[in-house]
């Protein structure tokens, strides 16, 4: 309401600061409601009178401010009397550009000589899946409500962020499904890390950055550029961008290539061998970080995932955690993983396992192999710098491709012809020896140890030094 008041006599207008701030008072305790609720006798305040014929009673105003006006100046009935003018966003649909954005521009600029916002963030409207407009009697509408009841909260969350909200933001059955199993997709990647962290206590069993394998130091530099590109993205409102890194890094980064690489270790090395230790450090730093990633999107699985997590305070929400310092963890990641082993991993070693594995896949299909742990794979090639990097990284090679062995040639097969990107010629033969019956990697040695008959060197060294020699 305008909060003005006539003579009831003479119709002479009665608007000052005295009047506007009584009425103001009584807004503040009762809501603007009050206007059109109490009599203009129970809103003026006491004494007041017509200056021009000194009557005492008086007419409200019936017309009302502009609403972009009322909403514009917000700024100064909220922000201001908080003492946090001018607001970090100001957030909208698109059409308030000639609206709210432009309303309150105006007015603070003409009050405040400055913007009430550091930020605008504009965004469309939720449409139907088909792009149309929801109407309840076309039948269209999906409400919040029900999206929640059937999936989660999290899953209507993850609708939210991974929608790029610069144009109109659609939503459908067949997208919350399709979300739902991208969610179920990065709830079971934590679950396993989780899983295996079981006896990891990280005040104990911590091994230093610079001590971890190749691997390992690799999945924590994943999980830096990972931060960082999320960091970014949140601090740029991009949120699908940051929802599209967290899903490609738990599927492609974790599941397809570090889990997968992991899971010999996990499953044969000594419980606390420095190997096993070196992947649980590496595991528990990376759902630490991850975690505080998701956190914004997924609070309720992330609070889960805290709350099982060894190491953490057990009634401390993740909400209550800092963001992680991201200068620190790169100080920490660079001294252990360069420029050079990026160049190594991203360029040489990681191409070359695609290979490898389409290669044992093509002749898995002959049945020559079952597993790929029954292959021993032969490398050749006649380049000298791909000939360093394969001695270089000759230790991981065959945890890297899951086979019992590598072995290295520095001369092409005959018709070899090695792709240009990655100049190895790659052969696949089925591999020597017998199948060890703990780690299923082949071994020439297998049977040579009459007490442990059936177990590669390895496993028979693991074994006596939890079991001890004479079991």
């Amino acid at each position: 309401p305008i909060v003005a008041f006539y003579c009831s006599k003479c119709d002479e207008l009665l608007l000052d600061a005295k009047v506007i701030n009584h009425v103001a008072g009584i807004f503040e305790r009762e809501g603007s409601g009050a206007w059109f609720a109490k009599k203009a006798a129970d809103l003026i305040p006491h004494g007041a009178r017509c200056k021009k014929c000194k009557n005492d009673t008086f007419v409200k105003e019936s017309d009302i401010l502009d609403v972009w006006f009322e909403s514009g100046v917000s700024h100064q009935a909220v922000l201001k009397p908080r003492k946090e003018f001018p607001a970090d966003l100001y957030l909208e649909g698109s059409d308030q550009h000639r609206g709210w954005f432009q309303s309150a521009i105006l007015s603070s600029m003409a009050i405040e000589g400055t913007p009430p916002y550091r930020t605008v963030l504009t965004h469309g409207f939720v449409v139907d899946g088909r792009g149309k407009k929801m109407s309840k009697s076309v039948g269209n509408v999906i409400s919040p409500q029900e999206v929640m009841k059937k999936y989660g909260a999290d899953i209507l969350r993850i609708w939210v962020a991974s929608s790029d909200y610069s144009d109109d933001v659609r939503i459908s059955d067949e997208i919350l499904a399709r979300l739902a199993e991208a969610y179920r997709k990065i709830r079971n990647t934590c679950r396993y890390m989780l899983g295996n962290l079981n006896d990891f206590d990280p005040a104990e069993d911590t091994v230093a950055i610079e001590k971890r394998s190749d691997i390992d130091r690799w999945a924590l530099w994943r999980v830096y550029t990972l931060l960082e590109s999320a960091e970014n993205n949140f601090k740029g409102f991009t949120f699908h961008k940051v929802f599209n890194s967290i899903y490609n890094f738990c599927v492609v980064d974790m599941s397809s290539v570090y889990l997968d690489v992991l899971k010999d270790v996990l499953y044969t090395a000594g419980k606390n061998s420095i190997r096993r230790r070196s992947a649980q450090s590496a595991l528990f730093d990376i759902v630490v970080i991850l975690t505080k990633i998701m956190a914004p999107i997924l609070v309720h699985t992330t609070d889960e995932i805290w709350q099982s997590l060894s190491g953490v305070a057990p009634d401390k929400s993740i909400h209550l955690e800092d963001w992680p310092d991201i200068k620190a963890f790169k100080a920490k990641v660079s001294r252990a993983f360069g420029d050079a082993d990026i160049k190594k991993w991203n360029e040489r070693l990681l191409p070359l396992r695609n290979n490898v594995l389409k290669e044992l896949e093509e002749v898995r299909a002959t049945d020559v192999i079952g597993s790929s742990l029954d292959a021993k794979v032969i490398l050749h090639s006649s380049d000298k710098e791909w000939q360093g990097v394969l001695e270089d990284s000759r230790h991981i090679l065959s945890a890297l491709f899951i086979v019992s062995d590598v072995s290295i040639s520095r001369d092409l097969p005959k018709g070899g012809n090695p792709p240009e990107n990655v100049p190895v010629c790659i052969e696949i033969k089925k591999a020597e020896g017998k199948k060890c019956q703990r780690c299923w990697n082949y071994s020439a040695a297998i049977g040579n140890d009459a007490a442990h008959p059936g177990l590669c060197p390895r496993c028979k060294k693991v074994i006596e030094e939890h079991f001890g020699k004479d079991r």
